[in-house]
């Protein structure tokens, strides 16, 4: 198992994200509330990659829970009609959450259940150009909303 997208939720839904911290979900409301228009879907807490093995010693249970717990978890991926957009929140984005969005944007291209082209953004607090500037070579949008 790789790509896990979990529950599909309407883009106006109004209830909080599991494992979302609270920095992150203030983020995303402002997100939620400004950019998302188009979009058909949201996923949360998607997991991504084939995470590592247990071993065979283990349940398939207790296998189960660890390729889970090893998988990279984007924080939300929203589905267009025409594509599907990795997004990261980080508040205060630095050089490290580049890297952390490009792997989950090639991991969602590697496994893509959804069939379409993916795009990638970085959604932050801090207008920070050496970051942006990297994120736009990399092809990856670097969206600052303030909180």
């Amino acid at each position: 198992m790789a790509t896990t997208l979990g529950e599909a939720y309407p883009p106006t839904w109004a209830g909080t994200p599991k494992r979302m911290s609270k920095e992150d979900y203030a983020l995303w409301q402002i997100y939620q509330a400004t950019e998302l228009e188009g979009a058909t879907a949201v996923y949360f807490d998607v997991l991504l990659g084939k995470g590592q093995e247990a071993g065979e010693q283990y349940t398939e249970e207790e296998r189960k829970f660890w390729r889970e717990k090893t998988q990279l978890r984007a924080d939300v991926v929203v589905e267009y009609p025409d594509r599907v957009r990795v997004v990261e929140l980080r508040v205060n984005a630095s050089v490290s959450t580049i890297g952390r969005t490009q792997a989950y944007q090639m991991l969602m291209k590697d496994d893509n259940p959804l069939g379409k082209p993916v795009e990638a953004e970085v959604v932050t607090n801090l207008a920070n150009k050496q970051v942006e500037d990297i994120a736009g070579r990399q092809g990856i949008k670097y969206t600052v909303l303030g909180i």
